[in-house]
């Protein structure tokens, strides 16, 4: 069996966060915040009258024309939903995806797993987070057991978005929400 390296992005760990942004440059990979640029409150359910892809026009255009993508979705998930196990362990395996997979986290947090060669990189991703994983790039999605998540995602066509599982059952063998975020200092 590969022994692996498991590298975090938490904002209290500069260093480890350092070394895991360059290796993520490496490989093409983008995760940063835009905080900055979003409306002043990016809870989408202060808004319900407001359509969520109307609210982030200025964020769909510029990625749109960026990266070639031609359409927006709002992915939500919560506890709520009586099938959220069963979409949560859709992502829980390794996979890729045909073309780049390009997030907007608007609410909630999840730990994004990118497995590049030897390394595991967990991205913990919040509200404002931007995330773009190259189209081959192996890597999965964990939302923890009381998810509670809304982002946009962009593809050029639904099945772009179809994961495209691996067989490699390293996702099943890397610790989960639970264990990373009880010995992390994030809560």
């Amino acid at each position: 069996m590969n022994s692996f390296s498991l590298h975090r992005t938490f904002p209290h760990n500069k260093v480890e966060n350092d070394t895991a942004r360059a290796v993520l440059q490496e490989y093409g990979i983008v995760h940063e915040s835009w905080r900055d640029q979003l409306p002043e409150s990016s809870n989408i359910l202060s808004f319900p009258q407001v359509s969520p892809l109307a609210l982030y026009r200025h964020q769909l255009d510029q990625v749109k024309a960026q990266y070639e993508l031609d359409k927006a979705r709002l992915d939500s998930f919560s506890s709520d939903n009586k099938r959220l196990w069963s979409l949560r362990d859709q992502d829980l395996s390794e996979h890729t995806h045909a073309r780049d997979e390009v997030r907007l986290f608007l609410s909630g947090e999840a730990l994004l797993f990118v497995h590049l060669d030897e390394r595991i990189i967990v991205l913990f991703c919040v509200e404002g987070d931007f995330v773009r994983i190259p189209a081959g790039c192996k890597h999965w999605l964990d939302m923890g057991p009381d998810a509670r998540l809304d982002c946009i995602r962009w593809y050029q066509k639904e099945s772009d978005l179809q994961n495209q599982y691996t067989g490699n059952f390293i996702a099943e063998l890397t610790p989960r929400w639970e264990a990373i975020m009880a010995s992390s200092k994030v809560q």
